[in-house]
């Protein structure tokens, strides 16, 4: 049973819609079955990474006036692209329908500022494990959001691209 969103029938733009048979509208329900394609796995390595990030940046010990901007940039980049990586994951298990543009030109922002955090990191990072785990889990998540995006670029995406699990992704060709 889905959340179903109505609009009320005294509503011109609704007329159009209010006699259609409620159980044929799609609404807002749960598709759990997205977590186990390649696209779900990698939201879900994209907020694991990015919180190893955040966790590794805020832990290190090495403190000086030159590593404080670059740690407020890894906790900024990598904070964000978590953020960032559980929202899609919360709009496609809704089963909401994402702009699969959109969400590949915020996978690519993600991996750039995660590249610019690991690179900003990199500086101490020989006196300071904390910061060098920082650049490992930084550009971990980076290549995620790579591969994320890189598979939204194709043309046709495929059904799990576009978070379509368990539905029809079209007709059937027969042989």
């Amino acid at each position: 049973m889905g959340v179903i969103f109505s609009i009320p029938s005294n509503d011109p733009a609704a007329t159009a819609t209010s006699h259609q048979d409620i159980n044929n509208h799609p609404g807002v329900r749960c598709n759990p079955a997205y977590l186990r394609t390649v696209p779900g796995i990698l939201k879900i390595l994209e907020i694991g990474f990015s919180l190893l990030a955040v966790i590794m940046s805020h832990s290190g010990y090495y403190s000086s006036k030159f590593s404080h901007g670059s740690v407020g940039w890894a906790n900024f980049a990598a904070g964000t692209a978590c953020i960032n990586a559980t929202l899609w994951l919360v709009v496609i298990l809704c089963n909401l329908r994402p702009w699969l543009l959109y969400q590949m030109a915020m996978n690519f922002l993600m991996a750039s500022i995660l590249l610019i955090a690991g690179a900003v990191m990199i500086p101490y990072s020989n006196v300071d494990g904390a910061r060098a785990a920082c650049v490992v889990f930084s550009w971990a998540a980076m290549v995620c959001f790579l591969v994320d995006g890189l598979m939204k670029v194709n043309f046709q995406p495929s059904a799990a691209a576009r978070g379509e699990i368990g539905e029809a992704a079209g007709p059937v060709a027969k042989v």
